[in-house]
């Protein structure tokens, strides 16, 4: 069976929204899989309260197998601190990219980190296209894709109300 063209790139955040109150630390995974020529893909992170503390990648061929050792991401330089982006250039071979993005909350940025039924939007993830075939017209890029990274707080269940809700229910 032949491999289908990919006309647009698809971009997939997987990351666990519900975690402990408490909770300061976590990682996401996104991936990338660009047009078939995947020239001017950019990845745009908007970074929120959290600190970024490693974005690392690797390459993936079709069968999901890794092509070679994971990579510190390389960010292109931009006038907005919270904007974090990288190009998205494939190795030879590959068809998507995996970045691992691990972040830190200081809860002294705000009152409501960790605290439970709080609910708070770390990051938001674009996939771009600066080529020219890409671009919109006057030189602008195009926006093909976006997710959001969020986190919600919540208090572990009391184990004896559950019993509770099931004799009830």
């Amino acid at each position: 069976m032949a491999a289908s063209s990919q006309e647009s790139p698809e971009l997939t955040a997987e990351f666990t929204m519900e975690q402990p109150v408490g909770t300061v630390r976590g990682h996401a995974r996104i991936l990338i899989r660009p047009t078939d020529d995947g020239a001017g893909t950019i990845l745009r992170l908007r970074r929120y309260l959290p600190h970024v503390t490693l974005l690392r990648y690797h390459d993936c061929a079709q069968d999901g197998s890794v092509l070679g050792p994971e990579r510190d991401a390389v960010i292109v330089p931009g006038e907005d601190p919270r904007h974090i982006e990288c190009a998205v250039d494939l190795s030879p071979g590959a068809v998507t990219r995996e970045y691992r993005l691990e972040w830190e909350l200081d809860p002294d940025d705000h009152p409501a980190i960790g605290v439970g039924g709080g609910e708070m939007l770390l990051f938001r993830a674009y996939l771009m296209d600066r080529s020219e075939d890409g671009a919109e017209k006057n030189g602008a890029e195009k926006t093909w894709d976006q997710r959001r990274i969020v986190i919600r707080w919540s208090s572990p269940e009391d184990p004896s109300s559950a019993f509770d809700r099931w004799r009830f229910a």
